[in-house]
């Protein structure tokens, strides 16, 4: 008689990772990821546009080059940006084109890709790892909702991409060793491919990768074929990122730096380096530090669930090691794929150390943080013994000290001081509620003291609540991320983009090519204006080193050195950012200056008699007002002159913008009051915008006016050279009576 042996790893007869019918809990999921949607999408579309430069400028470009527009986005002389994220935001840009329709269709990406964060992290705990239902519904809403994770979808860099797609990797892992289902045993390959394309910091998981798919064979959980499928994917992807990087980096970075960072030759270059040790073991204790105050020692917890997980692999045998179960061995991957980023990060913030943001990063490593946090806070939610939850505090509290110490000791103030960025270590920003916040000798103990106080209060309601612990936990964390956006990025966002019309100006020109002159100081400028114009083909120039420009109309300093010598005169002026669109002697410069669009040589400068003319009409036609009273007059103004513009304060400034002024007349003609008004943007001839202007029945010392016959004179003035009156141009007058 012949038999069949069992497989020591039998494949389950029912899918590896969804349930069959719907759970209550699965109720609680599904309304969990719609409330992250609404989350995500309330705040990501309040962006206006990009804030973090180059970042999202190179990632932003990507999807024009996979499209075969023309021009793309040019870099410069800056850091290359791997992909991976780009990929998800190509079919947006397939079918749109408008910059701010574009930055929309990234919030709405960045929305889902990091909804998609909840229900992995919740499959994880419970399919993985085996946890009750409530408690990873908490642990995944933790993981979700951390700070970093909710700030991550408010720009378009890779962070959106790489928290979730390590999420996947663990997932996918679990699918090659236990799903039924071939073409499931076939993700993990290409999924850490994709991981690769997002960011080079997953170099390191690539080798773990392929460790892990080789012990899986070797232990006989998968076979041949699945093993070699995954290998040949990855490498085969592996070196697809690597030309297509290549090929990115010719078309979009001329002159950049094409060192990769976080390559296999900058990680071997740097751990091989011993004068660079010490500096290594900084970074180590520092991120570190930030990993376990950042999620109120619960990342501790996290490491320590996996890790015991991985006490079968321990095994005295190898019969035994392959007995060991298939959540052991993805456990261990876990551990061993974070620590492989960990180094990553670590690399890089000594190979790039100039901030003091980068002793103690966190953006690199938030990308495997959720899985921990998610895995910790599972824990804190399961009741446990006193003395091993007493254990567990006492343990997190003693790390929290020792790493605290330690990262004062080993830090170089020479180094490591300074201005901080936030966006790299927002997990800890809502423990730091006082400036100076770029102070390192504020916000490291002022944060240690905070996430000491949050372990043991977590710790002491855990002892008799565990289930409200780990929801304060996952309420501190939502919050967290709230108040940092709420803080940080909408105040951002108006000072960047609120009344900036540049781009629109230069639109309207309908402009083909400019020079971009390098020495303008603004660096992001060069990106910024790049991605809202993206008909336009800049040519850059430095007229710091004697560089001519290349066109005819020309993106330089509102001071431009070389005006004169040039012979050229400003177009539009955007003060905001210190820099304007000038023209050089020409064809162009005779057709603009027709066209009354050219500012006076030499700006600013008088403007010439014939472009301060005005028609204005106003609503009510007369007014009648109480002393002390006051109300609004809609009023139309049209630019009726020719030969120039009229300055905004937004596009220059004083002296030589124009401004809207209500003058209010006794019946002798005397000014009692003048309130100036800003026009809204540059105004050409023939353009007419409204104001609604306040009126009010005081004198200038703000005193009621008796009552009687007035006149409110509505007329303009250049700023620090003459009113339009002056120049013949009646302006209106509006009959007040105060009664």
């Amino acid at each position: 008689m012949t038999t069949t042996a069992t497989p020591a790893h039998p494949r389950p007869t029912t899918h590896a990772l969804f349930p069959a019918a719907w759970s209550p809990t699965a109720w609680w999921l599904l309304g969990g990821s719609v409330a992250l949607l609404v989350l995500h999408l309330w705040l990501g579309l309040r962006m206006r546009g990009p804030l973090v430069f180059p970042d999202e400028a190179g990632l932003l470009g990507h999807p024009g080059w996979f499209l075969g527009d023309d021009p793309l986005l040019q870099m410069g002389a800056t850091s290359y940006y791997s992909f991976g994220y780009s990929l998800f935001l190509v079919p947006a840009f397939a079918v749109l084109s408008d910059p701010d329709h574009l930055y929309t269709a990234a919030m709405v990406v960045n929305a889902l890709l990091l909804t998609a964060v909840f229900p992995m992290l919740y499959l994880i705990l419970r399919r993985i790892l085996g946890v009750a239902p409530y408690p990873a519904l908490l642990g995944a809403a933790a993981g979700a909702v951390y700070p970093a994770v909710t700030f991550a979808g408010n720009h378009a860099w890779t962070e959106p991409a790489a928290i979730p797609v390590f999420c996947a990797l663990v997932l996918t892992a679990w699918l090659m060793l236990t799903a039924d289902a071939r073409w499931q045993r076939m993700l993990f390959g290409p999924c850490a491919a994709l991981a690769y394309a997002i960011h080079p910091r997953f170099t390191g998981v690539v080798a773990v990768v392929l460790v892990l798919v080789g012990v899986a064979w070797w232990s006989g959980r998968i076979r041949r074929h699945t093993a070699v499928t995954n290998t040949a994917l990855l490498v085969a992807g592996f070196m697809a990122v690597r030309l297509v990087n290549s090929a990115l980096f010719d078309a979009r970075w001329a002159g950049g730096n094409d060192v990769i960072e976080n390559s296999p030759e900058q990680l071997a270059r740097t751990l091989g380096d011993p004068g660079e040790w010490r500096e290594l073991a900084a970074m180590a204790v520092g991120q570190g530090w930030y990993l376990v105050v950042a999620t109120l020692g619960l990342f501790v917890l996290g490491v320590v669930v996996l890790a015991r997980r991985t006490r079968p692999l321990i095994a005295r045998t190898k019969a035994e090691w392959r007995q060991a179960p298939s959540s052991s061995l993805v456990a261990g991957f876990v551990l061993v794929a974070a620590l492989a980023m960990f180094v990553a990060s670590i690399v890089f913030m000594t190979v790039n150390r100039h901030r003091v943001d980068h002793l103690v990063y966190g953006r690199y490593n938030e990308a495997f943080l959720p899985v921990f946090l998610a895995c910790g806070t599972a824990v804190l939610a399961t009741r446990r013994r006193p003395r091993r939850l007493l254990v567990s505090v006492g343990s997190t509290i003693v790390t929290i000290a020792v790493l605290a110490l330690a990262l004062r000791l080993l830090r170089d103030p020479a180094l490591f001081d300074g201005t901080a960025n936030w966006p790299t270590i927002t997990g800890i920003f809502w423990q730091v509620t006082e400036w100076p916040f770029d102070s390192f000798g504020y916000f490291v103990p002022h944060a240690t003291v905070v996430a000491l106080v949050g372990v043991g209060a977590l710790g002491l309601v855990a002892w008799k609540l565990p289930r409200v612990a780990a929801g304060a936990a996952v309420i501190i964390f939502l919050l967290g991320g709230v108040y940092a956006y709420r803080e940080m990025l909408p105040a951002e966002a108006d000072i960047w983009y609120e009344g900036w019309s540049f781009p629109d100006q230069v639109e309207n020109l309908d402009v083909d090519a400019v020079a971009f002159d390098a020495s303008t100081g603004c660096a992001f400028c060069f990106w910024r204006d790049q991605w809202f114009l993206p008909d336009v083909d800049f040519e850059t120039f430095d007229s710091d080193i004697g560089e001519a420009p290349s066109e005819d109309l020309v993106i330089a300093p509102l001071d431009w050195t070389r005006a004169e010598a040039l012979d050229a005169r400003l177009v539009i002026p955007d003060g905001r950012n210190a820099q304007g669109l000038w023209v050089l002697p020409g064809s162009t410069a005779d057709e603009l200056e027709d066209q009354g669009r050219l500012l006076p040589a030499g700006f600013p400068a008088a403007l010439p008699p014939t472009a301060m003319r005005s028609e204005i009409d106003a609503s009510p036609e007369t007014l009648e007002l109480e002393p002390g009273g006051s109300a609004e007059v809609d009023v139309e103004v049209t630019h009726a002159g020719d030969g120039g513009p009229w300055v905004d304060f937004d596009s220059y400034g004083l002296p030589g913008l124009v401004r809207l002024h209500t003058r209010v007349l006794d019946d002798t003609g005397t000014e009692i009051s003048d309130t100036p008004a800003e026009i809204p943007e540059l105004t050409l001839p023939g353009d007419r915008f409204d104001l609604m202007i306040p009126v009010s029945a005081v004198d200038a010392a703000g005193q009621p006016l008796p009552p009687g016959e007035y006149t409110i004179e509505i007329s303009l003035s250049q700023e620090g050279f003459a009113r339009f009156a002056d120049a013949g141009d009646d302006g209106l007058t509006v009959p007040l009576r105060v009664t």
